[in-house]
C-alpha cells in the first residue's frame, strides 16, 4: 500500500518531533519507515502501522539508526584518506614526498624554525582561500543539513587546533640541537596536512552527499 502524500508529511513531522529536524536526517528515517508502514498497513490502520514500525527500531528509538548513518559517512572519508595516503607514498609520488621531506628537513637545518613556521602559516592562509572561493556559497545552500553540520564542526576543530598548533613552536625552540629541532618540524607539518586532508575530504565528502540528495529528492529546505 503507497502511502499519500498527507501521511509521509505526518511521518516527517513524528521524526521532527523526536528531535531530528535536519532534512537529510529526516530523508533517510522517513524512507525506512515509510517502507515499514506500507507493510503493516497491509493488516493494520495507518497510526498503528507507524507506532508498530517506531517500536521496531528499539528502546533508543532513532538514535542507534543516526548513529549508523554517520559511522557509515565517516567510514568512507576514513575510506577516502587512506586512498590518497596511499598515493601519495606510492611510486612514483613517493619520490616527490621524500624530496620534499628532506628539503624541509635541510632548509630548517639552515634556517631555523622558520622555515615549518611560514610554511604552516601559507599553507593556512591559502586553505582559508580556497575554503571561501570554492566551497563558502555552495556550503551556504545545504547549512541546515545535519552532515553539513558535523563536516564544519570537524573542520572548525580541525582549523582551531591547527592555529592553536603555532604555540608549539615556542616549545620546540628549546631544542637547542639542530637536528631534532628540523625531525620535530617535520613531523609538526606531517600532522598538520593529515588534519588537514581529514577536513578537506570530509566537507567534499558532505557537499557530494547533500548534492546528491538534492538530486534525488529535490528541494531539501
Amino acid at each position: 500500500m503507497k502511502l499519500t502524500q498527507e501521511q509521509l508529511l505526518e511521518i516527517k513531522n513524528f521524526i521532527s518531533k523526536k528531535g531530528y529536524s535536519e532534512p537529510d536526517v529526516q530523508l533517510e528515517l522517513l524512507d525506512h519507515l515509510a517502507c515499514g508502514i506500507e507493510e503493516r498497513m497491509q493488516y493494520s490502520n495507518f497510526d498503528r502501522a507507524l507506532n508498530d514500525t517506531y517500536k521496531s527500531f528499539g528502546i533508543f528509538g532513532f538514535s542507534d539508526f543516526v548513529e549508523g548513518i554517520n559511522k557509515g559517512h565517516q567510514k568512507a572519508v576514513w575510506t577516502q584518506i587512506k586512498s590518497h595516503l596511499k598515493t601519495v607514498f606510492s611510486f612514483p609520488w613517493i619520490i616527490f614526498t621524500l624530496l620534499i621531506i628532506y628539503s624541509l628537513y635541510s632548509a630548517t637545518l639552515r634556517y631555523s624554525f622558520s622555515v615549518p613556521l611560514s610554511v604552516l602559516s601559507l599553507t593556512t592562509i591559502l586553505s582559508y582561500s580556497v575554503y571561501f572561493r570554492n566551497y563558502y556559497q555552495r556550503e551556504r545552500k545545504y547549512k541546515n543539513l545535519g552532515i553539513i553540520k558535523n563536516s564544519n564542526a570537524f573542520m572548525g576543530g580541525a582549523f582551531g587546533g591547527i592555529i592553536g598548533s603555532f604555540q608549539i613552536w615556542g616549545y620546540f625552540k628549546t631544542f637547542s640541537n639542530p637536528t631534532i629541532l628540523s625531525i620535530l618540524s617535520i613531523l609538526w607539518i606531517a600532522l598538520y596536512f593529515f588534519i588537514l586532508l581529514g577536513a578537506w575530504v570530509m566537507k567534499n565528502h558532505a557537499l557530494s552527499r547533500a548534492e546528491e540528495l538534492e538530486r534525488t529528492y529535490g528541494n531539501l529546505d
